[in-house]
């Protein structure tokens, strides 16, 4: 029975609201900064965002960034859509921008109080409201608050835990509405930004550790998160891919045998899991509760009203070509055939399945395939389809998967091997000896081993299908058991061995998770290696970023990683000297035998086992430490790198568990009763003195740091002082001072001075930093300095293959300093990276006719002319030549070929008159003075 609380809901909500107000005061000092780091790359002059609403549509189908120059990463559409309505609301204005920030974070606050409330409905007030507001206050979440673009966090959070907020009630009760409530807000989240991909660990967690949901139910929580991580997450390594499906899949059920063997003790664990099996193996019909007829006889009519809305739905999407749509239906048809657990014969709604599933085949859309096939093992396991029907859905995925593999990878040998195995399991059924089989397989199995030991997910399967076999016998209803068995083995099959190899990203045109090709090293040993980011993913991952990037040695990587863990550990609980950016430099790269990483995983291996010891004595205490623990390992580039070898912003999420911990711990040291009326009496004064200076402390410094988010120059000033051995700080700092002195003529001899100093500072940090050493070569350039800019741009060109336009101004450079051989290699490559650009071929023709070659000239301006055909400027070059040679008749043509393309050019317009008064036709010279006239011109 819940115990009554001095608060009723109304209360609540008055508490929640002086939170959310606490938070939105904290940060109200940001809502007069200008636009900081990498604001730009979602506000002003963004492709998308600044079309405003009507860019909805395409934003869902877009990168969340890319550029002219190849670089694209990630799939963020509502963070984007957020933009885009501001944009149309308001225009780029950035205080209304960081107010939209400091708005959104205190209804986060909000929000969360009343997630925390949710692991303990019978709490009372203290504990969540305790908790929020250490979140509220702590200064680690500036970057992610005062700078517009990190907003994506705030929505990937927030979204996150209104989804662990469902997900914990469809535990408690097992509805459909809370259910798809819970896939709903991970989706949003996941769309928002993939760093709460910790969540596929942590909502199980809270479920498991806050209720007493069944095995079935959390494997069901469980399951959409693994749908989604595949989605949203594109990697295509074989390994990573059986990883993300075994830990998402497997953890349930490891935290379930905990939970039960702490509890009922492990005696306990094999009945219940025969249970669970007994009741999977069962039909629909015998798992309905009896006393809800009503739900049962308006079920099938919902189910099927659902399956024909979502087909429809479904076949649009596939003609519109909206692939988050078709993704969006097939998952709510896969939730429709078992929450509903209707009636309904299954044979119309497989018919339907193997419909989509051919069409999307045909298509090559992988998503849909893997959905299709991922639908029929869900339909089977959650009784969603009627006995017999389930019997053939091994058939029905056989078919899609043979659609598509056929359609695009034409891998028959792999795929013979998974309907034999799947045609064996079935046949076992009807054969009387039950050791033949088993055997069959287990021969299978080893010779496979032996003759082609890289296909092992073929092998293993067959191992494992033996095992099972053997013990068919003690299982109850083996022929719909093993049917079941067979379609799983198909989808992981389907998921291990095909998925990984697909060319194609489910969202994405391009390829975001192929391997990278070894590029020269900016760094200095000869190669840079790059790999695939999650959740970047299509972002390379630079050295100077995150040094981990070429370590290879698995020591070296936990080593580092532990450390990483220890030092956002000391973040949370000081976060004193706070910077945006951490990279090369600033966390030293160690192997594990450092004594600092021994200290940190030997703390954090404690701390987990201690989390799990705690679980019986305090569900609150264990589950605060574990999510702390889990979202620090997710942040350590332990498993995958990230952008940064550390980053504020990434711990945002994780920052929870911390104020969790905190909170609770206060509640303990000060001995309050969180549960039943507070005893206001009983509140000790230490208490009230602790929480304050904590919160004052936190929130003081929150403050503070908040105005150093004021604007670029703001921000890298303080912290490029807080990071003299960062070379990235000190760049962004001289880039900073660079474009200063491009916008600003005036003081534009200052600012050259302090971006040549601090860009200087940085490749003192890193010799053969190229961002740096590219500055440098463009700030020489502006300053007319050619020498020093061929040195530096130089310098570029031998760490960094570099874009065209760092070519054309670097042959630029050596023709002023009269290196004109190499001049015109570089002019000759920079036409070869981009040929429809005609200054290029000027400048070629230009040096040519300088050296003599006045048919070399000729020629090159002629090619300009065969590639763009209606450019002017490729004309003027050709007549140039000529008139320069001594020619003027033959420029006459391409004279007013480049006229008759572009009348309105004066000086064109100029050009003619003269030549046609001296040597031409002195008509034309009348008619072109009359026009130099109209155009404005007085003679």
């Amino acid at each position: 029975m819940k115990v009554k609380t001095t608060l009723g809901e109304k209360h609540w909500w008055m508490v929640a609201l002086v939170l959310g107000l606490f938070a939105f005061v904290l940060y109200a000092n940001t809502i007069p900064n200008s636009y900081a780091m990498d604001d730009e790359l979602v506000t002003r002059n963004h492709p998308l965002t600044s079309q405003g609403i009507k860019a909805i549509p395409e934003i869902f189908t877009s990168y969340y960034y890319d550029n002219n120059i190849g670089n694209y990463y990630e799939y963020r559409p509502v963070v984007l859509t957020s933009f885009a309505i501001e944009h149309s609301l308001f225009g780029d204005n950035a205080h209304i921008s960081h107010a939209v920030n400091a708005l959104l974070y205190s209804i986060l606050c909000i929000v969360l109080f009343f997630v925390i409330r949710s692991f303990k409905p019978d709490i009372n007030f203290l504990y969540p409201a305790l908790a929020t507001i250490i979140f509220a206050a702590h200064p680690l979440h500036t970057e992610v608050v005062a700078s517009i673009k990190n907003r994506d966090e705030m929505f990937s959070f927030l979204f996150g835990i209104l989804a662990m907020f469902w997900g914990l009630k469809y535990a408690r009760k097992g509805t459909v509405v809370e259910y798809l409530l819970f896939i709903f807000f991970m989706l949003l989240s996941v769309m928002s930004k993939r760093s709460v991909l910790s969540y596929t660990i942590i909502i199980p967690l809270a479920a498991c550790w806050f209720s007493q949901a069944s095995l079935v139910r959390l494997v069901s929580i469980s399951f959409p998160l693994m749908l989604i991580v595949l989605f949203f997450s594109p990697i295509y390594e074989q390994y990573i891919n059986s990883l993300i499906i075994g830990g998402i899949i497997g953890f349930p059920i490891v935290i379930w045998v905990l939970r039960t063997a702490m509890t009922e003790g492990w005696g306990t664990i094999v009945s219940k899991t025969k249970l669970a099996f007994t009741s999977i193996a069962a039909s629909p019909t015998e798992e309905a509760p009896k006393n809800n007829s009503t739900v049962q006889s308006s079920a099938p009519w919902l189910s099927l009203a659902a399956l024909l809305l979502l087909t429809a739905g479904s076949l649009l999407s596939l003609y519109l070509d909206l692939r988050v749509l078709m993704y969006i239906c097939l998952s709510l048809i896969f939730l429709s055939t078992f929450l509903f657990k209707s009636s309904l014969k299954g044979y119309p709604i497989i018919a339907i399945f193997l419909v989509i599933g051919l069409i999307a085949a045909n298509f090559q859309f992988t998503i849909i395939a893997y959905a299709i096939v991922g639908l029929l093992v869900g339909a089977f396991f959650f009784g969603g389809l009627p006995s017999a029907a389930r019997m053939i859905t091994p058939v029905v995925a056989i078919v899609v998967a043979a659609a598509y593999l056929f359609g695009t990878l034409k891998i028959g040998d792999s795929f013979i091997d998974i309907v034999v195995l799947i045609a064996i399991v079935t046949a076992h059924h009807f054969i009387k000896n039950k050791r033949i089989m088993p055997a069959l397989l287990l021969a299978m199995g080893i010779m496979k081993l032996i003759a082609e030991p890289q296909y092992q997910v073929i092998w293993i399967m067959n191992l494992v299908g033996a095992v099972y076999l053997f013990i068919q016998p003690r299982i109850k209803q083996p022929m719909a058991f093993f049917t079941g068995l067979a379609t799983a083995g198909l989808v992981t099959v389907f998921v291990l061995v095909i998925f990984p190899f697909q060319p194609v990203n489910p969202i994405y045109e391009q390829n975001l998770g192929a391997y990278y090709e070894s590029l020269p090293d900016p760094y200095g040993d000869g190669e840079k290696t790059v790999t695939n980011v999650v959740p970047g993913a299509g972002r390379e991952v630079d050295f100077i970023e995150n040094p981990l990037v070429k370590e290879k040695k698995f020591a070296t990587r936990l080593g580092t990683a532990s450390k990483v863990m220890g030092y956002y550990t000391y973040l949370m609980i000081a976060p004193v000297q706070l910077r945006f950016y951490y990279g090369f430099n600033q966390i030293e790269i160690v192997r594990l035998t450092n004594p600092i990483a021994i200290v940190c995983l030997i703390s954090f291996l404690g701390l987990l086992v201690l989390a799990i010891w705690l679980y019986k004595r305090d569900a609150m205490l264990s589950f605060a430490l574990l999510y702390l623990l889990f979202g620090l390992v997710f942040i350590s580039n332990l498993g995958v790198l990230l952008t940064g070898i550390v980053a504020e912003r990434l711990a945002f999420g994780t920052s929870l568990g911390y104020c969790l911990l905190l909170a609770w711990g206060l509640i303990g040291l000060f001995k309050v009763d969180v549960y039943g009326v507070v005893n206001w009496k009983q509140l000790k004064p230490a208490l009230l003195i602790v929480v304050v200076a904590i919160v004052g402390l936190y929130g003081t410094r929150t403050i503070i740091r908040n105005t150093n988010w004021k604007d670029k120059l703001t921000l890298y000033t303080h912290d490029a002082n807080m990071s003299p051995n960062s070379a990235k700080v000190q760049q962004m700092l001289g880039n900073e001072y660079l474009n200063m002195g491009i916008r600003d003529e005036v003081n534009q001899t200052k600012h050259f001075g302090q971006a040549e100093k601090y860009l200087k500072k940085s490749l003192e940090v890193n010799p053969r930093f190229h961002s740096a050493l590219l500055d440098l070569g463009h700030l020489y350039s502006l300053k007319e300095d050619c020498s020093n800019a061929v040195i530096y741009l130089e310098r570029f060109i031998a760490v960094s293959p570099p874009p065209p336009l760092v070519l054309f101004h670097y042959a630029i450079c050596l023709d002023m300093v009269g290196r004109y051989t190499e001049a015109l290699t570089y002019y000759e490559r920079y036409i070869a990276a981009d040929p429809y650009y005609t200054a290029g071929y000027s400048n070629l023709s230009y040096l040519y006719f300088r050296l003599g070659k006045i048919d070399k000239a000729l020629e090159v301006s002629k090619n300009a002319i065969a590639l763009m055909p209606n450019e002017p400027d490729a004309y003027i070059n050709v007549g140039k030549v000529y008139l320069e040679s001594n020619q003027p008749l033959e420029s006459i043509p391409y004279f007013e070929k480049a006229y008759a393309l572009n009348p309105n050019d004066l000086n064109m317009v100029l050009q003619l008159w003269d030549l046609h008064t001296q040597i031409g036709d002195p008509a034309r010279g009348q008619f072109m003075k009359e026009r130099a006239i109209a155009l404005g011109h007085k003679f």
